[in-house]
């Protein structure tokens, strides 16, 4: 095997390592994520038990919307980071 062909070969290797650890990052994220998330909706779930009262349901739909929105700014984000830009490893 010529000089070329083994650089080739190993530059091709590291880039399908580097790839598969980035990958395995993002699934932990997202694997918390949906945790936190399972948190979330089981805290609203106990929540939503208790006597409906006006003040409990804007509080709830204002939870709502923004762990939507937060769930909707992560995908983004990690979207944008198996897509070229450096990953950035959250764990808020």
């Amino acid at each position: 095997m010529d000089f070329q062909d083994l650089a080739a070969n190993e530059a091709s290797s590291l880039v399908a390592r580097l790839l598969a650890r980035r990958a395995e990052r993002a699934l932990a994220e997202l694997q918390s994520l949906r945790s936190s998330l399972d948190s979330a909706v089981s805290a609203i779930t106990s929540s939503l038990k208790a006597p409906p009262e006006a003040d409990n349901d804007r509080d709830v739909s204002a939870l709502v919307d923004r762990l939507a929105g937060a769930v909707a700014a992560e995908t983004d984000r990690l979207r944008s980071a198996g897509s070229g830009s450096s990953p950035a490893c959250s764990t808020t």
